[in-house]
């Protein structure tokens, strides 16, 4: 799962520095909720694969 972050954060399990704009990845949702709530992320991304041309 992979969320934009909204405002900046050390994450106290790995200790490593998120800035703005970045992109934070876990597979633990419950974490996720936690900073969400916490108005450190904003919701999960989803990346949309492009169709190759034919495809349709």
């Amino acid at each position: 799962m992979m969320y934009l972050v909204k405002e900046a954060f050390i994450d106290k399990e790995t200790k490593k520095m998120y800035g703005i704009d970045s992109i934070y990845n876990t597979e633990k949702k419950k974490r996720a909720e936690e900073l969400i709530k916490g108005g450190f992320l904003g919701p999960e991304l989803v990346i949309k694969e492009e169709k190759k041309k034919g495809d349709k």
